[in-house]
C-alpha cells in the first residue's frame, strides 16, 4: 500500500516482441539517469575508476560507420513486408507526405554533423530487454566542458526519421528500429544524421541494469495534486486489467507526497500525465535524489549492484571522463529543478497514425534549430 507521507501502441517487429515484459520496459524507461550518475559518484570518490570503465565498455566498439546491419538481414526483411510504416506508404497520401519532409530533412542534415570545441554530445537510450529488446527512451547528454554545463534532451522513440544504411540505401521510419536494425551504432548514426549533431559515444541500459537499480533503490516519492492521484488511480485499474499485474492503488483523495513502488511508478508513468515523456523524468529526478542521499557505504554497494550485466558503454575513456566528470557539476542544479529536461520538438510535434501505429512528426527545420541552440 502506498504511503502518504505528508498525511499509445506501438509497432512490433516480432511476435515475441509483444510478449516482452511490460513491468521491465517501463522501469528501463524510469531509471535510465541512474547509470550515469552512478558513474559519476564511481569517478569523483575514485573507487575503481579504471575498472568501472572497463567493467561497463564490455569491448564495444563506438564507430558509426560501422554497422552490422548485414546481420539483421532478415528482421530487417520482416519489418519492411509486415510493419505498417513501410507497407501503407505506397498508399497513404498523409503518409507518403510526410516521408518526403523527412527525407528533405535528411538530405539537409545528413553532412552537417562536424565537431564542436568543447562540446561533448552522447547518446543514452534504455532497452526492454535483457538482450537485444528496441530502444524505449532515448537522451542526448550535451556537455559543455569550458562552461561546465550539461543539457538533457529527449527524443521521442517513434520520431519520424530516415533511417540510413538499410535495404540498400534507407527507409523512413520511427527511431526506434535503427537499433532493431543495426544496434547503437545505427541508432547514433541516425540521430547525427537526422538533426546534424556530432556524437561522441553511447551508453546502453538493458532490464538486467533496471532490475538490479530497482531492487538496491526501493520505492521512490513523487508529489501529486488530488486530480494526480484521481488519475493514477484510474491507471492502476487500467494497468491491473491490461497485464494482469497486481498493484497498490492509492488509499487516498488528496493531494501529498506518496512513496511508489516499482509497479506503481509504471502505472504513473502510463497515467498520470498525457506526455509520458514528463513523468518519466519526474520519476527519474526523485530517484535520483534518493540515491544521491544514500550513505558512502550504501551506496557503494548500490553502484557495484547496478553496473556490470545491465550496463554497456560505447565511448572511448576520455570521452567517458568528459561526461562523467562534467555531469557531477550540474547533477546538483539538475535535481533541483535548476537545469530543465529539452524535449525535442515540442513545440511542433504532431502525434499520427498509420492504422494503429502511431509516430511523431515535427517542423523539422524549426525544432532542429531550437535543438541546436539547446546543445551548443
Amino acid at each position: 500500500m502506498s504511503k502518504n507521507i505528508d498525511n499509445k501502441p506501438r509497432a512490433s517487429l516480432t511476435a515475441s516482441a509483444k510478449k516482452r515484459s511490460s513491468a521491465g520496459k517501463i522501469v528501463v524507461v524510469v531509471l535510465l539517469a541512474l547509470v550515469a550518475i552512478a558513474s559519476l559518484l564511481m569517478l569523483i570518490v575514485k573507487f575503481q575508476a579504471d575498472g568501472l570503465y572497463d567493467t561497463i565498455s564490455k569491448g564495444i566498439e563506438f564507430d558509426p560507420d560501422k554497422v552490422a546491419i548485414i546481420e539483421n538481414t532478415e528482421k530487417v526483411t520482416s519489418a519492411l513486408s509486415k510493419d505498417k510504416y513501410y507497407t501503407q506508404a505506397d498508399t497513404n497520401e498523409a503518409y507518403k507526405s510526410d516521408i518526403a519532409i523527412v527525407k528533405d530533412n535528411y538530405i539537409a542534415n545528413s553532412t552537417k554533423a562536424s565537431e564542436k570545441e568543447n562540446i561533448f554530445t552522447y547518446v543514452l537510450y534504455g532497452l526492454d530487454a535483457n538482450e537485444g529488446g528496441q530502444a524505449d527512451i532515448i537522451t542526448l547528454i550535451s556537455v559543455n566542458k569550458k562552461e561546465n554545463q550539461i543539457h538533457y534532451v529527449s527524443i521521442a522513440p517513434n520520431a519520424l526519421v530516415y533511417i540510413p544504411d538499410v535495404a540498400n540505401g534507407g527507409v523512413v521510419g520511427p527511431l526506434y528500429h535503427a537499433y532493431d536494425f543495426g544496434g547503437g551504432n545505427l541508432l547514433v548514426k541516425t540521430i547525427s544524421q537526422n538533426f546534424g549533431i556530432y556524437i561522441h559515444g553511447y551508453a546502453e541500459l538493458n532490464l538486467k541494469g533496471a532490475e538490479n537499480i530497482i531492487s538496491e533503490l526501493g520505492p521512490v516519492k513523487i508529489s501529486m495534486s488530488a486530480k494526480e492521484v484521481a488519475e493514477f488511480n484510474k491507471a492502476v485499474e487500467s494497468y491491473d486489467n491490461r497485464y494482469d499485474i497486481e498493484v497498490n492503488p492509492i488509499d487516498s483523495a488528496t493531494a501529498g507526497e506518496y512513496e511508489l513502488d516499482v509497479q506503481q511508478v509504471m502505472a504513473y508513468i502510463r497515467g498520470v500525465n498525457s506526455d509520458r515523456q514528463t513523468a518519466v523524468f519526474t520519476i527519474m529526478k526523485a530517484a535520483a535524489k534518493k540515491a544521491m542521499n544514500e550513505g558512502y557505504g550504501e551506496f557503494k554497494a548500490f553502484v557495484e549492484n547496478i553496473l556490470g550485466d545491465g550496463v554497456t558503454v560505447a565511448m572511448d575513456r576520455d570521452d567517458y571522463d568528459t561526461l562523467v566528470q562534467s555531469a557531477m557539476f550540474s547533477m546538483r542544479k539538475y535535481l533541483e529543478n535548476d537545469i530543465e529536461t529539452y524535449i525535442f520538438g515540442a513545440e511542433t510535434r504532431e502525434s499520427k497514425s498509420l492504422g494503429n501505429v502511431s509516430y511523431s512528426m515535427y517542423d523539422y527545420e524549426d525544432a532542429i534549430n531550437s535543438l541546436t541552440k539547446e546543445i551548443y
